[in-house]
């Protein structure tokens, strides 16, 4: 079993990134839901977890330039510390994407929570989202509910 894993998500699976051909497994799923399952039967059956869980979905090729704003590298990353690009600077306040980020192994699992449990439906995230002047409609409010998701769960969140 490899170390390190790529949950995709989607078609077209960017193969020019370098270090995506690496040391890496790739999980090829619709959705975090069922790639977050696929990762944990692989670690269930070889007893052994994944040290770093790379996060990476289609929708990310309208928002960026695969080639250019991707990390050249994955870097380490510690407990309770999640890394996704810098990609999203609204209101002087930079977010990373919720298309493209990785942690560890066990932060993947609480982290994917965000995806499968809906928590953002949740008083608190509609109550935070006040202190934005976003319209509901805008693309923002995905970006803006992950952020304050993960501060909620005192993640530590570092840009590439």
């Amino acid at each position: 079993m490899n170390k390190n894993v790529i949950i995709f998500c989607g078609d077209n699976i960017p193969t020019n990134i370098k270090w995506l051909n690496e040391e890496f497994d790739i999980i090829e799923c619709d959705n975090i839901i069922k790639g977050n399952l696929i990762k944990n039967n692989e670690e269930l059956s070889n007893n052994r977890l994944y040290n770093t869980c790379v996060y990476l979905e289609r929708e990310l090729s309208h928002l960026i330039n695969v080639n250019h704003d991707l990390p050249t590298e994955i870097k380490s990353v510690y407990p309770r510390q999640i890394v996704g690009s810098n990609l999203i600077k609204f209101q002087n306040i930079k977010f990373i994407s919720p298309h493209f980020w990785y942690t560890k192994s066990i932060e993947f699992n609480i982290v994917s929570k965000f995806y499968n449990t809906k928590i953002w439906e949740r008083p608190e995230f509609e109550l935070f989202l006040e202190n934005f002047e976003i319209d509901e409609k805008d693309y923002m409010v995905n970006e803006i509910k992950f952020h304050h998701f993960l501060k909620l769960y005192n993640f530590d969140v570092r840009s590439v």
